[in-house]
């Protein structure tokens, strides 16, 4: 049987190059494939290349994250009748895809094109985990929650002095205040690592060697990375401006289902029970592609 042939359309934001090559690493995990990768700007200019040139055969699947491809992944679809997946809820009619895959907690309407995922889909790490190592993922002011730098610093010190035995790593992002840095920079048990000063696949190499994951409430994408990582998951609780968005319905669902401790409870995490697995929604979602499109090709 010959590769399922996919063409990955990215626009360079880390967030849904992650999104894309989670559902690759999920499809390989279920049928030979071959990739070919298209980065935004230069999308047309590689299509057209490819078009004349004919080096790569037609693509069987188009896939796709974030507002600028989606119409390159449409048109490159239908030119060469391949089924198109669309990750995340699309400016474009949901029509044009034929699949879109939408985190549940996006609230995405139901129809038979749309799958929800439990959260943003991620590759999952294949690093051995250290008992030994934690890791603290800050976030920011957002839409639904409110940052308190000092108050989370505070709450960071008390992490490090329940958990002794951890050796803590924090990691910032693009909308924590700066003012954390200065606030952690003279804690002798914690290692602060700037956002600008990581590789862009830091953060997947650190999750997979951590056994322990502080995530901030407001980082959604962070937070299923780590479920994902297979760390033991705690949710740093933070003023939220709407208890019933969308957000703090997903983190009280996965409180519920015992997945994640929140700090309102404790800043000691524990394992969890041994019936709980990492999320693999990434290899779930693969299955369904492929059931629905190429039901040949699923093992």
């Amino acid at each position: 049987m010959t590769p399922l042939r996919v063409w990955r359309f990215h626009d360079h934001i880390r967030g849904h190059e992650k999104q894309t090559l989670g559902l690759l690493q999920g499809l390989a995990q279920h049928t030979d494939i071959t990739a070919h990768h298209f980065a935004w700007p230069d999308v047309r200019a590689r299509l057209l290349k490819e078009a004349s040139t004919r080096r790569v055969r037609a693509p069987d699947l188009v896939i796709g994250a974030g507002r600028r491809v989606q119409l390159a992944l449409a048109l490159t679809a239908l030119r060469w009748r391949a089924k198109s997946v669309v990750l995340g809820k699309p400016s474009l009619p949901r029509s044009l895809f034929d699949l879109v895959i939408v985190p549940e907690h996006d609230r995405a309407p139901s129809s038979r094109n749309v799958i929800r995922s439990r959260g943003v889909l991620t590759p999952a790490a294949a690093a051995p985990k250290s008992p030994d190592a934690g890791m603290i993922l800050l976030g920011g002011d957002s839409a639904h929650f409110r940052f308190d730098p000092r108050a989370v610093s505070e709450t960071i010190r008390v992490i490090a002095c329940e958990s002794p035995d951890v050796r803590w790593t924090v990691a910032d992002s693009r909308r924590t205040p700066y003012e954390m840095r200065e606030l952690l920079c003279d804690e002798p048990h914690i290692r602060f690592v700037h956002w600008r000063d990581a590789g862009p696949d830091w953060l997947s190499n650190e999750l997979g060697k951590a056994s322990w994951t502080w995530v901030t409430s407001d980082s959604v994408s962070m937070l299923y990375e780590a479920l994902t990582a297979g760390c033991h998951v705690g949710v740093m609780a933070l003023p939220a401006l709407d208890g019933s968005s969308k957000l703090v319905e997903g983190i009280r669902r996965l409180r519920q289902e015992g997945l994640v401790t929140s700090s309102e409870a404790t800043l000691r995490l524990h394992a969890r029970s041994d019936d709980i697995s990492p999320l693999a929604e990434h290899t779930r979602c693969a299955a369904i592609v492929l059931q629905r499109f190429f039901a040949s090709r699923v093992d």
